[in-house]
């Protein structure tokens, strides 16, 4: 018998009784699978499925062995928060030491996870966030070894076309104006290179793994985040991989897990608890929650643009120490609605400071999001800062247009279960960084909104006028610079 709580995601997303039956058992099927693989890393293997806090990203997300396939999903469900991610593995715990004075040392962070993506726990689950893109959508890229007279001294890019178990990107309004963000990039943005970097703590599927001399560094950055917070320090907790995690990443991995593999820390404090990983996301739970004055209106679907405005300038300003941004910058991003014809938006702040490749940069590596609780209480803080030290170079990009083509021509990744279904489909197109966890570089895409056809994905029509559209990329990089142009074959995952 499936698990109820499939039926009931699929429930909620309105799915046909074929597709439903279709998915239930290929679910089944691959838990069976599982179940007959020996080794710790079994368990890994199991179908999991998670979804998205409601205010966030809408996304179904089913994660299956390696033998399930073809497993549709799609946006808008509701269901209990996932953003308290924690840190697992064996603990080690320590007094913590005298807070810092600043919160200089905060904001040495490094975001390897998708935007506002909840770090994924060591033993193999995961919780997924609101997310700008991204960021539900594991699309790793990786770099090969270039010959120079072929790729102008650069190292070549190889994209790699397998998303991992997961649904689909998708987004529903009843106008493609109602998706909104502060992406600084515009169309007539006039770029003709942007850097590539190597991700220096990409993850695996036990979560992402650093060292343990980087330890003291991230101790020192959630005592930075609790001194700019006023918090008290009370105790540290050091998270190391147990010896089944070492197992199980032997079997998964074929080689030993390294020696000074390390997840992460956890400070509790007076006011909550502060996780830092090697990702250098810091991501803080507030204890209590925190109540806004009243007037602020703090919601997950009844707080309009212009309130999401006020409120945000509030949190900017009380928390502008642990902001630590010369020119914050408001992204007041989603606009997008859920079955029940909600909408919601995502609160949040990037560095605005700099030049336009800067402030891209910042609009996805440096940044700040704030979320509220089912009581419109401030309960979580998340604060990116990506390491962008391994710098691969500066690539040529192509125009909007040059990857519009592209993109007609079929060159593009998504996990959107239908062929790109014309030009003439084609709602926005933005320019973004892929910024999954699993990545190993990170690189500029375009983001295609497309609307699609959910009766052609076995899905019950929209009512009232909502649209549905799905997201597909194509890389920004010349294709010179790309080792496999991807070409999408008509496979999902």
């Amino acid at each position: 018998m499936a698990d109820n709580a499939y039926i009931r995601s699929l429930d909620g997303i309105r799915a046909s009784d074929a597709f439903k039956q279709a998915t239930i058992a290929k679910m089944l099927a691959a838990a069976q699978n599982a179940a007959a693989s020996a080794g710790p890393a079994a368990k890994y293997d199991a179908p999991t499925l998670a979804v998205a806090h409601p205010n966030r990203r809408r996304n179904l997300r089913i994660g299956m062995g390696v033998a399930a396939c073809l497993v549709v999903a799609v946006v808008a469900l509701f269901a209990t928060p996932l953003l308290r991610g924690g840190l697992g593995g064996a603990a080690v715990q320590n007094s913590a030491p005298a807070a810092q004075s600043t919160g200089e040392a905060m904001v040495d962070a490094a975001d390897n996870a998708a935007p506002e993506a909840a770090m994924a726990a060591p033993n193999g689950s995961t919780a997924t966030g609101g997310a700008e893109a991204d960021g539900d959508a594991s699309m790793p890229t990786s770099i090969t070894a270039a010959e120079p007279e072929d790729a102008g001294g650069l190292p070549q890019l190889t994209v790699e076309e397998n998303f991992g178990g997961m649904g689909f990107e998708g987004y529903m309004a009843y106008d493609i104006g109602d998706l909104v963000s502060a992406n600084p990039w515009t169309p007539d943005a006039n770029l003709t290179t942007l850097p590539v970097f190597t991700n220096t703590a990409p993850a695996v599927f036990l979560g992402v793994l650093g060292s343990s001399a980087d330890a003291d560094a991230m101790v020192a950055q959630a005592e930075a985040a609790a001194s700019a917070l006023g918090f008290t320090p009370l105790e540290s907790t050091l998270h190391f991989p147990t010896e089944s995690d070492r197992e199980a990443y032997l079997q998964r991995m074929g080689a030993p897990m390294p020696e000074d593999a390390f997840y992460g820390v956890t400070l509790s404090t007076t006011g909550g608890t502060i996780a830092v990983g090697p990702d250098g996301l810091a991501t803080i739970d507030l204890e209590p929650p925190v109540a806004l004055p009243a007037g602020y209106s703090f919601t997950h679907h009844s707080t309009s643009y212009a309130q999401a405005q006020e409120t945000l300038a509030y949190l900017s300003e009380t928390y502008a120490e642990l902001v630590g941004m010369q020119q914050p910058v408001q992204n007041i991003s989603g606009g997008d609605y859920n079955i029940y014809a909600q909408r919601g938006f995502d609160l949040g702040l990037y560095e605005g400071a700099g030049d336009l490749t800067d402030q891209i940069l910042a609009y996805h590596f440096n940044r700040i999001s704030f979320y509220n609780d089912d009581n419109n209480a401030l309960f979580i803080i998340r604060r990116w800062r990506t390491d962008l030290s391994e710098k691969l170079g500066d690539y040529p990009i192509i125009t909007p247009e040059e990857a519009q083509d592209l993109l007609v021509a079929g060159h593009y990744i998504t996990t959107v279960p239908e062929a790109m279904p014309g030009a003439e489909y084609i709602a926005k197109v933005e320019l973004v960084y892929r910024t999954e966890s699993a990545a190993e570089v990170f690189m500029p895409y375009y983001r295609f909104y497309v609307e699609i056809d959910r009766a052609e994905m076995g899905m019950v029509p929209l009512e009232g006028g909502l649209k549905t559209y799905g997201a597909y990329y194509v890389p920004a990089v010349a294709g010179e610079y790309i080792a496999n142009m991807p070409l999408w074959d008509g496979s999902f995952n």
